[in-house]
């Protein structure tokens, strides 16, 4: 939040909807460490079990930001907009390197023939229809 206060240099009005994004972002972030399963499941209906559980706790993060992201994002200027859209790639148009996403946590499968299959994967960032 501090990297886009700092490149939107917000007003009064829109710092208070900048807080309350801050304040939407902690809540999902809460919900999504108490809602998603952090165990391995063992079995292939636990596993997908787990992973409906996960999927629905990031459905519910996002409908939990995307109101306090749209209400900041709409209140700002076009050169404000243009300042938070360069936030999501460098000078150079490329994205950050994402974190790692753990899916089963404490534990790595095997796949076929005994390989071990990392149980975390690198994730790319999907393109916006503003990009070709």
């Amino acid at each position: 939040m501090d990297r886009i206060a700092k490149a939107t240099q917000p007003t009064p009005p829109q710092r208070s909807a900048l807080d309350e994004l801050k304040d939407m972002s902690a809540k999902a972030a809460q919900a999504l460490k108490a809602d998603c399963p952090i165990y391995a499941a063992v079995t292939p209906t636990g596993r997908i079990e787990a992973m409906e559980k996960r999927l629905e706790a990031t459905h519910s993060a996002v409908t939990t930001v995307q109101p306090a992201l749209a209400k900041f994002y709409d209140g700002l200027s076009d050169e404000q907009r243009a300042r938070f859209n360069s936030l999501r790639a460098d000078a150079s148009g490329i994205y950050p390197a994402p974190a790692a996403v753990v899916v089963d946590q404490g534990s790595s499968r095997t796949g076929e023939r005994g390989n071990s299959v990392s149980s975390s994967r690198n994730v790319t960032p999907p393109q916006y229809l503003d990009e070709e």
